[in-house]
């Protein structure tokens, strides 16, 4: 920077330097949008995608707490509210150095009940026909997928109700374990 007076040519010019320093507005990234269940916890790792930040702050628009509200790295805990909610919004903001704006980016956490099933618990068998297994369930389902240690077969899948025959191989070993999985629908 340089500063002369053309009226006064005879004085030397005043000659001064500044440091500009331009810093690129933060762009950041929350993470994924998240399922848990009620009682976990949710692991968040904020990036920061460019840029330069000051500092981070995450938000939530629920009632939980996070395990550090100043860090890209963190964990929220969910409160009561959130879990009868269904789950909750958090924000990540990241304050820039100087007057550039600020950049946030949230995720949704939905807090999904599980599905409460009731399986028979032994089922004892004379060794005539298929195996009949009946499961009941409080919510509706889908993706239901039946298993078992034995080599028989289902009758039907992506059903409650279900029969197992048994094969040979399974009368021989006289004990086999059948299990079921589901996802509840909301």
């Amino acid at each position: 920077l340089v500063a002369s007076n053309p009226d006064f040519s005879d004085c030397i010019p005043g000659r001064d330097a500044i440091t500009i320093t331009v810093n690129s507005q933060p762009v950041l990234e929350a993470g994924v949008n998240t399922i848990i269940c009620p009682g976990q916890s949710v692991e968040l790792s904020g990036k920061l995608i460019s840029g330069k930040a000051e500092k981070y702050i995450w938000k939530t628009a629920g009632t939980g707490t996070f395990s550090d509200t100043k860090n890209l790295n963190t964990t929220y805990f969910p409160s009561e509210a959130d879990i009868q909610a269904g789950g909750c919004a958090v924000k990540l903001i990241a304050k820039p150095f100087g007057v550039c704006m600020s950049d946030s980016d949230a995720l949704s956490i939905s807090i999904v009940q599980p599905v409460n099933v009731t399986v028979p618990e032994l089922i004892d068998y004379t060794g005539n026909g298929p195996i009949k297994i009946k499961v009941t369930a409080d919510n509706s389902v889908e993706n239901v997928h039946w298993e078992s240690t034995g080599t028989g077969s289902f009758n039907k899948s992506n059903t409650l109700e279900n029969a197992y025959t048994p094969s040979d191989k399974d009368l021989l070993m006289k004990i086999i374990n059948i299990s079921i999985s589901l996802t509840r629908v909301d």
